[in-house]
């Protein structure tokens, strides 16, 4: 390798250092329904709907209809949604529930109940069992109806893909005249 494409190499290598370049990162469309970590801004990370994304902030509509802006440089994640689903613990709540309520209402109902009265133990577990499944179906339905999840894939990750390239760095291989010097940048 000659001289004067050593010098060049590190002249590369020493200006690449100081400058950084932006990269292109995929950016949510407007109207995706995301959720933006940015801990400076907020400690809990942000969901909204995004309104535009210019090239060093991306605007959201939170709850309200309230306009957020934030820099690309306080992002660390955002997530887009795939869709809100409703999870298998609430699809089953009616069954569950309604048998677990029922239970516990039998068993209540049994051991707040003498021998002495004049139905029994077994009318009293039956009739508080009865009201404690009642309660359980409808609280379960409830749950099946109201309990919806997002699903959440990842759009732009700080931590891996970063918005800024790193510099340029300077490797050795082995080739087939001897050691090959050569610069390794990314773009």
């Amino acid at each position: 390798m000659s001289r004067s494409s050593l010098i060049v190499a590190a002249l590369v290598l020493v200006l690449g250092g100081f400058q950084t370049l932006t990269a292109q990162v995929p950016n949510p469309p407007p109207g995706t329904r995301v959720r933006v970590s940015a801990p400076v801004i907020s400690p809990k990370p942000l969901v909204g709907v995004v309104s535009s994304v210019s090239g060093d902030t991306i605007r959201l509509r939170t709850r309200g209809d309230v306009m957020m802006s934030i820099p690309w440089s306080q992002v660390s994640h955002i997530e887009s949604s795939s869709g809100r689903k409703r999870p298998m613990w609430s699809k089953t709540a009616p069954l569950w529930l309604t048998a677990s309520a029922g239970g516990a209402g039998a068993l209540v109902g049994y051991a707040t109940t003498s021998d002495d009265d004049f139905l029994g133990r077994g009318f009293g577990a039956a009739a508080v069992g009865v009201l404690g499944g009642a309660l359980g179906l409808l609280v379960g339905t409830g749950l099946a109806i109201g309990v919806r999840q997002d699903t959440w894939s990842p759009v732009v990750d700080a931590s891996r893909d970063s918005r800024v390239i790193g510099t340029p760095s300077l490797y050795v291989s082995p080739g087939s005249r001897g050691p090959i010097l050569g610069i390794r940048a990314t773009f």
